[in-house]
């Protein structure tokens, strides 16, 4: 399992579309389907963060359009404003002349309150959604950066369980090597007729059903395995 998710994490890392696999794990029913699990797995890892980048695209371009007409209404209602200014300018020597009485150029100044009070608002909402686009545009970024750390911590682990596998075959193997070199019949192999042979297996459980595979010093090892060394004495030629 450490050997295809390595794999599969090698593949996520450099940002590639495919899983370069040992060949190895394809010469097994088991090593083939972890070759699956790990494949389907990338995919839907791939298409959850594409999915939520596509939501925060969708999001960003919807505050956008709505910048883009909060923009348009502000410079209607500030043409307004300008307009609602030049009629108040227009009155004031009419009022002063007593020809317009105060009503009216209360009304006009009511009016042009209420239209700065509208741009005002527009203009806050403006600002509140350009806001939300760079708080968008941040978890965008977020998001990127916890899954490249996620894997980069995943790979990590990943290594260090293959590094540790491989560590232990080796002490096995060095260990048995040992034992029969310096077993009790060690001597007399050695001095007669015959020859020692080491011959290695390995054990796996699969659905609670263990299964035996030759192999020899350079077959990787999944974890769980269990490492089998055998001393054979063949008759010399």
């Amino acid at each position: 399992m450490a050997l295809s998710r390595g794999a599969r994490l090698i593949a996520e890392a450099e940002g590639k579309a495919e899983i370069e696999f040992p060949a190895e794990l394809g010469k097994s029913p088991e090593g083939q389907k972890l070759i699956e699990d790990e494949t389907a797995f990338m995919a839907a890892r791939a298409k959850r963060l594409r999915l939520q980048l596509a939501a925060i695209d969708d999001l960003k371009q919807l505050l956008q359009s709505e910048i883009a007409s909060l923009e348009k209404k502000i410079a209607t209602q500030n043409r307004q404003v300008e307009l609602s200014r030049a009629e108040l300018q227009g009155i004031g020597n009419l009022k002063e002349q007593g020809l317009v009485v105060n009503a009216r150029v209360l009304s006009i100044e009511q009016t042009i309150a209420e239209l700065e009070g509208k741009v005002l608002d527009m203009q806050t909402a403006s600002l509140r959604a350009k806001q939300d686009i760079a708080k968008a545009t941040q978890d965008a970024t977020t998001l990127q950066n916890d899954r490249d750390t996620q894997i980069a911590q995943d790979r990590q682990e990943a290594e260090a369980a293959i590094e540790e596998v491989t560590l232990k075959m080796a002490t096995s193997t060095n260990l048995m090597t040992e034992a029969l070199t310096r077993g009790p019949g060690a001597a007399s192999i050695a001095a007669g007729p015959n020859v020692s042979t080491i011959g290695y297996a390995i054990v796996r459980t699969t659905d609670g059903k263990a299964t035996e595979t030759a192999a020899d010093e350079n077959t990787p090892v999944l974890p769980g395995d269990v490492v089998k060394v055998v001393a054979a004495v063949v008759p010399a030629d």
